[in-house]
């Protein structure tokens, strides 16, 4: 499998003058200033074929849990073994690391998973009608853990009344798991901004001794007489 610079770009990422890509016939040719300006034609064609090293600047020059390679000032060679940017000690005054590279490996497998991901159907959600009929979370539906995330449930601890969940953001580890209280777990608001808007108004109504019907508010929504509820 080799690494498709359009999947590269998409994580926010950027090429340097030395890299190496392929332009999708087996023909690999470097990066320059000049053949820069014709990427954006045919990336989707292009595969990333090598990095150059780049310069330590003194700060982190990527995401947290992005993969890198490092060459030590002590050493001619770059360290074997990709590791998580934060794990580095980046600042300049301690004189370690020379240069860095995004390790090829790590990106053709992120980008695996990432296709993996893409092509599994979408998965189901855990709505409040379900909690509210009292239905349990299954495994694989997504649910709202008790720090406010997004996660997909892959286990349960009944004992300890837990529920295990991955996260679905792309900036958490993707090794980090959620294990919060099935008390404290919350379904997944599927109402649109009108729908919300309407709840608000007739909870504001209520609170304040008013009831209105719900189409009525409906149709004020409809020919604008509404603002956006803050």
């Amino acid at each position: 499998m080799k690494l498709r610079l359009d999947y590269f770009l998409s994580l926010g990422l950027t090429l340097e003058h030395g890299d190496f890509i392929d332009d999708g016939d087996g023909n690999p040719f470097e990066i320059t200033q000049l053949n820069q300006l014709i990427l954006d034609k045919y990336v989707k064609f292009y595969t990333v074929v090598s990095f150059v090293p780049r310069k330590n600047t003194g700060e982190q020059p990527c995401d947290d849990d992005m993969p890198v390679l490092v060459e030590y000032s002590v050493s001619e060679c770059l360290d074997g073994e990709a590791h998580a940017a934060f794990m580095f000690e980046w600042d300049l005054n301690d004189g370690c690391i020379k240069s860095w590279k995004y390790d090829l490996e790590a990106l053709i497998k992120m980008q695996a998973e990432h296709d993996t991901k893409e092509a599994e159907p979408v998965k189901s959600v855990y709505t409040q009608a379900m909690k509210d009929a009292g239905d349990d979370i299954e495994i694989g539906m997504l649910y709202i853990d008790e720090d406010g995330r997004q996660c997909s449930l892959i286990g349960e601890n009944n004992g300890e009344c837990v529920y295990v969940g991955r996260p679905t953001s792309n900036k958490i580890h993707p090794r980090y798991i959620s294990v919060s209280a099935k008390d404290d777990c919350k379904p997944i608001d599927t109402r649109t901004p009108e729908e919300k808007q309407v709840e608000e108004i007739c909870t504001l109504l209520i609170d304040n001794g008013y009831t209105l019907d719900p189409d009525a508010i409906i149709l004020m929504q409809a020919k604008g007489l509404l603002a956006e509820t803050k």
